[in-house]
């Protein structure tokens, strides 16, 4: 039997517009929000609020509590719920969140944002400090079958990068030259990507090299052999098939017609990317089961239609992915790129505090009606443990 929460949205699940108090505060006081903001009738507007309504759904099927009071519960200590408004956005305030970039929507959606911007900055300021400066692109994958515990293939792909990199034939030593030498590879960056489908989860690394050299295409195919060689190995010494040579590790030269902002976008976009225009495109539905999702997909889906089937990856995945990084750069590379160094976590907690510096607030909903026009489950919950 399936249970339909379709009709569900979250301005249904969050309190009404009414106000104890509007109020303009702080700089800007008085002005009028510009019609270029966050408020108007735009697609960024209707993508937000798709990502609401996803994060609606999650308030209903997820088994954690620091996630079902995520941008819900009003925050310990806080006076009152707020519509807050800076140049170009609006965003709630006063409410708790959880800082999960895995399995919160919005806080997904806000990272991906920050972290493009950070990408793109390092990308560009990598490629000017010398013209013979490369960048390429590379995918790792696994081969993988349904059944396969996601925690099991995410610790694979884990210890396999650890074995391109924590070996002689990656860093040298006094008597060979290692691959970070002979391909030129400064520095790099790494994003986790995980998607679900008819052969159960797919966990993959898309990395992005900096090197101080251009490669020739034989050189790029010399080095996707040497990493294949130690990412296979270690794939097999973990119990996994050996991936094929043709799926397992592609390298791509990403400034022959590349676009640094795009790149960017792409890396950081991690599991939110593409998902409200998914959403807000009902004629592009995909057959279920047919093809493979991301994990904010299968929420999506679970807002249409609750099956005991996705119910069940949604739990595994937002239990598996905590705690997890989506994002690393290597060692040194943060510093030279002029990138600050920050967690999950802390990324977001300093954009809060940097849009809250010029925000003024538009809308405050005081405790006692917030607590009155909510759902009966709304409520301040003062340990997110």
């Amino acid at each position: 039997m399936t249970k339909s929460i379709a009709g569900s949205t979250a301005l249904r699940d969050m309190p009404g517009k009414s106000t104890c108090l509007p109020k303009a505060t702080g700089a800007g006081q008085g002005e009028k929000p510009q019609a270029a903001g966050s408020l108007g009738n735009t697609e960024e507007d209707e993508q937000h609020r798709q990502l609401w309504w996803l994060q609606s759904i999650l308030w209903k099927v997820t088994q954690i509590l620091r996630l079902r009071g995520c941008h819900r519960w009003m925050a310990p200590y806080s006076a009152a719920a707020t519509v807050r408004w800076a140049p170009g956005e609006a965003r709630m305030g006063g409410l708790q969140r959880s800082h999960s970039v895995w399995s919160s929507p919005l806080d997904a959606a806000q990272a991906a944002k920050i972290r493009t911007v950070q990408i793109k900055h390092g990308l560009e300021k990598w490629l000017e400090q010398d013209k013979q400066n490369g960048v390429y692109f590379a995918t790792f994958t696994l081969r993988h079958h349904k059944g396969q515990p996601l925690g099991m293939l995410w610790d694979a792909l884990g210890e396999c990068w650890n074995r391109i990199l924590r070996t002689a034939s990656w860093r040298g030593g006094p008597r060979m030259i290692g691959d970070r030498e002979r391909f030129g590879v400064v520095h790099f960056v790494k994003a986790v990507e995980v998607t679900y489908g008819e052969n159960g989860w797919h966990v993959h690394l898309h990395v992005i090299f900096f090197t101080k050299k251009r490669l020739s295409a034989d050189e790029r195919e010399s080095l996707r052999g040497r990493l294949y060689s130690r990412w296979a190995k270690q794939a097999q010494r973990m119990g996994l098939e050996a991936p094929s040579y043709k799926r397992a590790v592609r390298i791509d030269d990403a400034c022959d017609g590349g676009e640094t902002g795009a790149l960017g976008a792409y890396l950081a976009k991690g599991q939110i990317g593409g998902l409200a225009r998914e959403l807000a495109n009902s004629s592009g539905k995909r057959g279920r089961g047919k093809k493979s999702r991301t994990p904010f997909q299968i929420l999506a889906d679970l807002g249409k239609e609750e099956t005991p089937g996705d119910l069940a990856l949604w739990h595994e995945w937002e239990k598996e992915s905590s705690g997890r990084r989506q994002i690393a750069w290597s060692r040194g590379a943060k510093d030279e790129l002029g990138i600050s160094d920050m967690t999950d976590e802390e990324l977001l907690a300093e954009d809060e505090v940097d849009f809250n510096k010029t925000a003024v607030d538009l809308v405050r909903i005081c405790h006692q009606e917030w607590m009155e026009k909510s759902s009966r489950d709304l409520r301040v919950c003062d340990d997110m443990e």
